[in-house]
């Protein structure tokens, strides 16, 4: 049965929204629904799953027993069935079952390898360990139940459970809910659009364009003060990103900083600038980051082989890169963070392994391993056949190197997360040396904290004891700019809702 000609299915028996979790299953197999149920078996198109699912009431509960069969031109074959006899009642964790269930089948019957994460789905890992945590479980106990009733691999329980217990003693405790909140300002310009890029990043304009998009930015900024004053609170973290915030002219850059300074970062404890292109830096754009007490710079190679860079449409070198990152050293700036990608198009292991070879010798403070994800709206994505990238287990190799030499830098992994359409439904990764830590990333990634989402595609998340509320701003320039009065009113009336007292 481990060879068959298409990965088409069709689903019976479900309700109660459990589609969802078959669907979310069968994406992992690279299967596809297709026509509807008919009760006439001899309708079924050939070369076809029929997944059927349903629950059985016992004596000692309800059975979710899941049967799937395979339509051949011989009739209809049995190929496996699973059974889970408990009381799943409660539609969570029937929805749970159907996963669990069909995952096993799946695998059984396509002799596709596991996948890495097993069922556990979304793109933040770790708040399933912090909520087990959060009630009580041992680490001996979570990682049991992500590899037994999650079906993640043990390596990958290992990783997302070590990251949880890193991060307990940055995450916000209930009290603190109400008085300290995170700040991010974006800032949606790059030199060029790179090729896997689905930011909504745009080439610098002109100086009227510019002007209007930083008189809106700072509108933007001086509402959110006014609502920290009004409601008491403090600012803990303070992230500039986009985009490539340095992409600003030298003016315009100092403008920002000075008004970030002047409303928030002043008595934030962390106060990080993306940097991510070397050829948007200069001395005294770095300069401008140390007399404005930037405390984190993200210098964001990618890639160290010039062959990549050239091909994913950035027009450095790599000694730029060396070059820029060594005057920031220079300066003293506390925390020099680089970003990687796994996975880029051309790529080998040996020429991952040489990349962070030369990131190695650079000695960074932390270093960010992003999976190649393809991103709808990427350039990448929309002509993929294009260009030959390396297969899942390539990149697997190239994060398993990735991992050994930010230990070998002393380095550990803080946070992590995930996205659709990753190479072999990996993962991103943040390492950093012990007490060099983006607080803000975690913060950010695992939604313990209030943050206010300042510019476009900003996004404030408003984090309360009984759950997270989002609000989004527009992704174009124009909209954000034609629409922000009343956006602001509406970001108001959110925390109003939340923290007025």
């Amino acid at each position: 049965m481990r060879s068959v000609k298409n990965r088409r299915y069709i689903l019976r028996g479900a309700g109660q929204g459990e589609e969802l979790a078959v669907t979310q299953v069968t994406a992992l197999f690279a299967m596809s629904a297709v026509a509807v149920w008919s009760d006439e078996i001899s309708q079924l198109p050939n070369d076809t799953f029929l997944i059927y699912h349903h629950f059985v009431p016992q004596e000692t509960g309800t059975a979710s027993i899941c049967e799937v069969f395979y339509r051949t031109e011989q009739g209809l074959r049995y190929a496996a069935r699973r059974d889970y006899a408990d009381d799943c009642t409660d539609l969570r964790q029937k929805r749970w079952l159907v996963r669990l269930n069909l995952y096993h089948l799946l695998i059984d019957i396509t002799g596709q390898a596991s996948n890495p994460w097993g069922i556990l789905s979304g793109v933040r890992p770790a708040k399933l360990v912090h909520r087990m945590l959060d009630h009580g479980s041992t680490p001996a106990t979570i990682l049991k139940s992500l590899t037994q009733e999650f079906a993640l691999q043990p390596e990958k329980a290992q990783l997302v459970t070590g990251v949880a217990l890193r991060q307990r003693p940055f995450l916000m405790r209930p009290e603190e809910l109400t008085k300290k909140v995170s700040i991010y300002i974006g800032i949606p310009f790059c030199p060029t659009r790179c090729l896997y890029c689905s930011f909504p990043a745009y080439v610098l304009p002109g100086e009227e364009a510019t002007q209007a998009f930083l008189t809106a930015l700072f509108a933007d900024m001086a509402a959110a003060r006014e609502a920290l004053t009004r409601y008491g609170l403090s600012v803990q973290t303070v992230y500039i990103g986009g985009g490539t915030p340095t992409s600003l002219t030298l003016t315009d850059l100092e403008a920002l900083l000075a008004q970030t300074v002047t409303l928030f970062a002043g008595e934030a404890t962390e106060f990080t600038v993306e940097a991510g292109r070397p050829d948007t830096l200069d001395d005294a754009k770095i300069r401008l980051l140390v007399d404005y007490g930037v405390t984190r710079v993200s210098v964001n190679p990618q890639t160290m082989q010039q062959k990549t860079l050239k091909l994913i449409g950035r027009m450095h070198s790599v000694q730029d890169i060396i070059c820029v990152f060594g005057k920031i050293r220079m300066c003293n700036i506390p925390v020099i963070n680089m970003d990687i990608i796994a996975g880029l198009p051309g790529e080998s292991v040996e020429d991952m392994a040489d990349t962070l070879r030369q990131i190695a010798a650079l000695k960074p403070d932390s270093l960010t391993v992003h999976t190649l994800a393809l991103k709808r709206g990427s350039r990448l994505s929309e002509s993929v056949e294009a260009y030959e990238t390396p297969d899942a287990l390539v990149t697997a190799e190239m994060l398993s190197l990735a991992d050994q030499t930010a230990k070998n830098l002393g380095m550990l992994p803080y946070y992590l997360y995930r996205q659709k359409r990753m190479a072999g439904n990996l993962e991103n990764i943040g390492y950093s040396l012990p007490g060099k830590e983006c607080i803000y990333n975690i913060q950010v990634i695992e939604e313990r904290q209030t943050i206010l989402g300042i510019g476009p595609a900003a996004t404030t998340k408003v984090v309360q004891p009984c759950g997270l509320t989002n609000y989004y701003q527009p992704k174009d320039i124009s909209t954000y700019i034609n629409t922000l009065p009343n956006r602001l009113q509406k970001r108001n009336a959110l925390l109003a809702a939340a923290l007025a007292k």
